[in-house]
């Protein structure tokens, strides 16, 4: 299954349509893709402190259900514990939310899709892919289903599990 989790960076610039995320285009095109409830929880706190309107909040609705959120989980808990610790231990801290979404990646043995270069610091164990905006000139780097052998010692990802919540995850085509 070629699955990847999304970030909230990317989510955002994909629903405002913003240009800086078509150079993750490649990475997203034709994935399974999935995002972290904390995800969720922090576009739900955009609307809140951006005073959206009910039309716009279910244009955001709209927009996430090409992802399956990813629940929390005793396992995902533990997955987040070392995370945040093995940060914080190279002298490194990563916000609670950050560490909870790269935490999803590890425990679903999953790529990253992000902008932010900050969750590097578990690049060592964690499928990457990374689109940096070319503004700034740094590079596009991408790491990802191609160095599977380091992500995930040679097996297969987990399946992303469906939420009762939400549709199940569709490939994303690039298409509105």
């Amino acid at each position: 299954m070629n699955a990847a989790i999304v970030d909230t960076d990317i989510v955002s610039m994909l629903f405002k349509g913003d240009t800086r995320v078509l150079a993750c285009r490649p990475h997203i095109t034709g994935r399974l893709l999935g995002i972290s409830f904390m995800t969720l929880a922090e576009l739900d706190r955009w609307s809140l402190e951006r005073n959206w309107g009910h039309g716009r909040k279910l244009e955001l609705a709209q927009h996430l259900t090409r992802y399956t959120v990813l629940p929390a989980s005793r396992e995902l808990c533990a997955k987040w514990a070392e995370v945040a610790f093995a940060a914080r231990r190279k002298g490194r801290p990563i916000q609670t939310a950050d560490a909870w979404i790269a935490a999803s990646a590890l425990h679903y043995q999953v790529p990253l899709i992000t902008k932010q270069s900050r969750r590097l610091l578990v690049g060592g164990r964690l499928g990457l892919a990374l689109c940096v905006d070319r503004s700034r000139e740094t590079p596009l780097t991408s790491v990802g289903a191609s160095r599977r052998s380091m992500l995930t010692g040679g097996r297969r990802p987990v399946e992303l599990p469906g939420h009762p919540q939400t549709p199940q995850i569709r490939q994303y085509t690039g298409q509105s």
